[in-house]
């Protein structure tokens, strides 16, 4: 299945959410296609013009991963993100595409530097850290099962020294799971189970949101399936995971649902409403204000138009709340926050607010 080209709603900023909870998890079946990718012929690296697409005649996920990938491999990863960034101003192919395409630049990269520390020294944050998120996908993807297991809680050690819960500590947690994922065969209940071997508590919830993100990533990739997102149960796996598992799953699940129900939010916030996990309704709720953030890129009024829709007034600020945290994850800062927080009044508009200066702890923490 080709990936849309319709306004998606961020899986691509699902990590946002959690990192600014000081939750996450990431690692990818993307693994797999690495070798894929870089098996085709040469693609040229060659842009004539800024508005050249050396994918236009085909809009395939697997042309522009094959090129940005052989750009950062023959040039740099600052070459490819250069390309990318003048890609996207004129294709929404590639700027939907943007998070899971950044995933292959971090994949080429750490096969060109040979180490993670390397890689993210060479790294850029565009599109939601995808960089960053691949680089340590490749990482798990270059070990045996048994070095996992005696080395997992290594891997992202040296971020974390450098600024432990910081933004890049997160970004290497975060892609534990996308990495677990993949190597556990997308077996997404073993694949939780392996982050459980993380003895640090925080780097293992932000391991089960990147298990969680790159299941939900998988169909937008051409003739992507998993067996554990169901159109007809749309907070399928939430509802059959453990307790400790279900925060990250409802955290991210928003984005499938609208994806099945055309981006009906007012559909999918009923759903969040009637959650048989009660205890997650808040949950399911900040993941529905993260896409409503998504689908305006980041646009103020439009998003809080769309948490409007949720069935209460608790419902309306967790979807808030869940905004917010994605306008500081885009932007970096909290200038475009503090906006969207002034537009709202009496207690919303103060839990936004001090909503804002717990979101931007991670971003404070200089690696």
């Amino acid at each position: 299945m080709e990936a849309q080209e319709k306004p998606l709603p961020k899986h691509s900023k699902t990590w946002v959410a959690a990192l600014t909870v000081g939750v996450a998890g990431m690692v990818t079946a993307l693994l797999f296609s690495l070798a894929f990718f870089m098996a085709k012929p040469p693609v040229s690296t060659k842009l004539s013009a800024a508005t050249q697409d050396p994918c236009a005649a085909s809009q395939k996920f697997v042309c522009y991963s094959r090129y940005f990938q052989k750009v950062t491999t023959d040039e740099s990863p600052t070459k490819a993100f250069n390309a990318m960034r003048t890609l996207s101003a004129n294709s929404t192919f590639v700027r939907s595409q943007c998070h899971q395409l950044s995933h292959n630049v971090g994949h080429a990269a750490f096969k060109k530097y040979g180490t993670l520390a390397k890689a993210y020294t060479m790294g850029d944050n565009y599109c939601w850290s995808g960089y960053y998120h691949g680089v340590t996908e490749s990482a798990v993807g270059s070990m045996t099962k048994a070095q996992i297991r005696s080395q997992i809680n290594g891997i992202c050690a040296e971020l974390a020294a450098r600024a432990r819960y910081s933004a890049d500590h997160f970004t290497c947690s975060h892609g534990l799971g996308h990495g677990l994922f993949s190597v556990e065969n997308d077996d997404l209940f073993v694949a939780l189970k392996s982050c459980d071997i993380l003895v640090d508590g925080w780097e293992r919830t932000s391991c089960y949101g990147g298990v969680y993100m790159e299941n939900i990533m998988i169909p937008l990739r051409e003739a992507g399936t998993t067996p554990y997102l169901k159109p007809t149960d749309l907070m399928y796996p939430c509802n059959a995971v453990d307790v400790p598992y279900k925060g990250q799953c409802y955290g991210m699940q928003t984005s499938y649902a609208l994806q099945q129900t055309g981006y009906d939010f007012a559909k999918v916030a009923k759903l969040c409403q009637d959650l048989t996990d009660v205890a997650f309704v808040p949950a399911c709720y900040n993941s529905l204000g993260r896409d409503a953030s998504g689908s305006t890129n980041s646009k103020a009024a439009p998003t809080k138009a769309i948490c409007e829709k949720a069935i209460d007034h608790e419902g309306q600020r967790n979807c808030m709340l869940g905004a917010m945290r994605d306008f500081v994850g885009n932007y970096h800062g909290n200038g475009e926050a503090k906006a969207f927080c002034a537009l709202y009044e009496s207690d919303l508009r103060t839990s936004c607010f001090k909503g804002v200066v717990q979101a931007m702890i991670p971003f404070n923490k200089k690696s």
